[in-house]
């Protein structure tokens, strides 16, 4: 199902996702959250300090005996040694447990179930193994343990301690260097491959050719090096804080991402230092011509933005073609705000929608639109086919003393079902209101349509209830009642249940669209539906090409040969695609997997050796998965079609 191929990337990405988003937040900007939030996260940080003691405690413990054994320390002394490890670790604790709030809290909203669910996702163990508090250096290595060494130890008990240490770090840091080397190898030549492919925009932009193409391929090497230097020291610095077994999980991990080593941009090219160079190479009017394409290829991205953030505000107030075309402009003007991390990282987000001028849009959307437009721009609304919405089943549904399990989930499931049809009631609203909109339908046929979308929403009720339920029951099944409520909350996110569980395929609605509507408004009707579905596909398709464009440096000539190609490939994959990403499908740096849906013989005459080198070698070995998986439910998807 979406939602668990979903939850499952978001295990997968945990480290990446929370280091890429994170912005430290100094004390006095720390916001209090309501007391529902306030009191699930204290539990979880207190969770999270205990075990995090437990472990510095077993560190140091493990430190004491090491030193008794080796040094033939007495009883008294490895006792009055433990007392100061035990002060050390509480000293440590309160400094940890402060870090590890201010990077809790940027990632909890003021909505009480996000946040709840975002919580019921972090177990505490998850949070200390995962390395989310980045420790600078280890307990034994502090100043605060060395001074508690010299209290209990003598000069030359400390000589011969600090000798063992010495060892042990030279032999740690042999250890180190052989499991970074395989890493460092495909860092190293991902480097190149993304200068080399930099270097090579360049020229093919400002046709630079002979001794100063040379000259730029040797910078661009140089570049990569020092980039790669930087890069290696980093990681070096981060596996020495690590302990032996997160050192040895990280080596097994050669042919994936360095999750624990990399954030996302630390292995990617340090284009400031590359700005820098082509300032000081290239002349004055090349200097000119190339911020030209630098813009022009922001431009491209503002627009591909812009209609994607479009299409899916689409989803949620219905807008006509006309409108489309007149809120484009509007959306542009926003987009060009987003910050160059936040183009790295770009997805669609509804609030957006609220920097956009609102006497502006009074001029395009009618006065339900507008609403609408607010509801989505809140967050209020979800995704999809109007039929969604921001779900409010959660803790505070199924709050209370309860402690049986039974009741506590036929009460969340009570809920979760008048949701459901207060949400297909929304939606049938909406959709009505489209039509209208479209085709100026008589009283009568729009009562009829009124009728054909209640039974329709019952159907769709019908067929979504016994699936959610056995999908909540086989969640929950090892669940406990004292954590049953929390781990309900969690639940309420965007699940998909396959086509017979919308209200708009049901046969009860798409007879009566057939029998109400005229020839010719059914004509506009479908013309509107079909360019609905147009603009989101070429919104996407953009939007890959511009994902690509950000990465490769596309010329135009390769910019217009791959746009049909994506266009194929994103008609034909993009249900299967739809399934594997669910409500994260919208991001760049996921949809250009869809890149792999065009022949590779066709994509490899389009890009040049670099660029391609670049996919095959970079992009493309990290979607390698995603992909398999996309092609394989197509397969299935198709087979199941020919049956028919």
């Amino acid at each position: 199902m979406k939602h668990d191929l979903h939850r499952s990337h978001s295990v997968c990405f945990f480290c990446v996702l929370l280091v890429l988003t994170f912005r430290p937040v100094c004390a006095e900007e720390i916001e209090k959250f309501p007391p529902e939030v306030e009191k699930p996260l204290a539990e979880l940080e207190n969770k999270a300090v205990e075990l995090k003691s437990t472990a510095l405690m077993d560190e140091l413990k493990k430190a004491v005996n090491e030193i008794a054994d080796s040094i033939k320390l007495g009883e008294d002394a490895k006792k009055r040694l433990e007392v100061e490890a035990k002060a050390v670790v509480d000293r440590s604790i309160v400094a940890w447990k402060d870090r590890l709030d201010s990077r809790l809290r940027p990632f909890l909203r003021q909505d009480i179930k996000e946040s709840l669910a975002l919580m019921s996702e972090w177990p505490a163990e998850m949070l200390i193994k995962s390395g989310f508090v980045p420790e600078s250096e280890k307990l034994t290595d502090q100043d605060d343990w060395k001074n508690a060494l010299k209290k209990i130890l003598g000069p030359e008990q400390l000589a011969a301690i600090e000798k063992q240490v010495r060892d042990r770090e030279q032999s740690a840091e042999k250890e180190i260097q052989e499991q970074l080397k395989p890493l460092l190898e495909k860092m190293r030549k991902n480097q190149e491959i993304v200068f080399k492919a930099e270097a090579g925009d360049v020229k093919s932009v400002l046709g630079l050719t002979g001794d100063r193409a040379k000259k730029l391929e040797d910078l661009a090497r140089e570049a990569a090096k020092r980039n790669a230097d930087a890069i290696e020291k980093r990681w070096a610095e981060k596996m020495r804080t690590m302990n032996q077994q997160m050192r040895a999980r990280i080596a097994m991990n050669r042919g994936g991402r360095t999750t624990s080593l990399d954030d996302g941009a630390e292995s990617s090219p340090d284009l400031e230092d590359w700005k820098k160079i082509l300032k000081e190479f290239l002349t004055a009017e090349e200097q000119k011509q190339w911020e030209a394409a630098s813009t022009s290829r922001q431009s491209k991205q503002d627009k591909a933005m812009a209609m994607m953030f479009i299409s899916q505000m689409d989803s949620a107030v219905f807008f006509t073609a006309s409108q489309r075309e007149k809120l484009e402009p509007l959306a542009v003007k926003a987009m060009a705000k987003v910050t160059i991390r936040e183009r790295e990282n770009f997805s669609f987000n509804a609030s957006y929608g609220a920097n956009i001028n609102k006497e502006e849009l009074k001029l395009i959307l009618d006065e339900k639109q507008m609403q609408q437009w607010k509801e989505a721009s809140e967050g209020m609304r979800g995704r999809g086919n109007g039929e969604e919405g921001n779900d409010k089943a959660g803790a505070e549904e199924i709050a209370g003393d309860e402690e049986d399990k039974e009741a506590i989930l036929s009460i969340y499931l009570h809920s979760r079902d008048k949701s459901q049809r207060n949400r297909l009631a929304k939606g049938v609203r909406v959709k009505l209101e489209d039509i209208q909109r479209v085709v100026k339908l008589s009283e009568e046929s729009t009562k009829r349509l009124e009728i054909a979308s209640r039974g329709a929403a019952e159907h769709a009720l019908d067929f979504w209830r016994p699936n959610f339920e056995n999908w909540v029951r086989s969640s929950m099944r090892s669940v406990d009642s004292k954590t049953l409520k929390q781990r309900l909350a969690a639940l309420s996110r965007d699940i998909n249940f396959g086509e017979q569980g919308s209200t708009f395929d049901q046969p009860i609605w798409t007879n009566a669209v057939v029998d109400v509507l005229t020839d010719s408004q059914m004509e506009l009707w479908m013309n509107e539906v079909n360019g609905r579905k147009c603009y989101h596909d070429r919104a996407r398709v953009l939007m890959i090409l511009s994902e690509l464009d950000r990465r490769f440096h596309l010329s135009l000539d390769q910019f217009q040969k791959l746009e049909p190609l994506l266009a194929e490939a994103v008609a034909e994959y993009a249900l299967d695609f739809n399934r594997m990403f669910g409500g994260s499908g919208e991001m760049p740096r996921y949809m250009i997997v869809l890149l792999a849906g065009v022949p590779e013989s066709k994509t490899k005459s389009i890009l040049t050796p670099e660029q391609f080198e670049q996919w095959q070698n970079v992009d493309n070995q990290q979607f390698k998965s995603w992909w398999e998986n996309i092609k394989s439910s197509h397969d299935a998807r198709s087979k199941r079609v020919r049956k028919k």
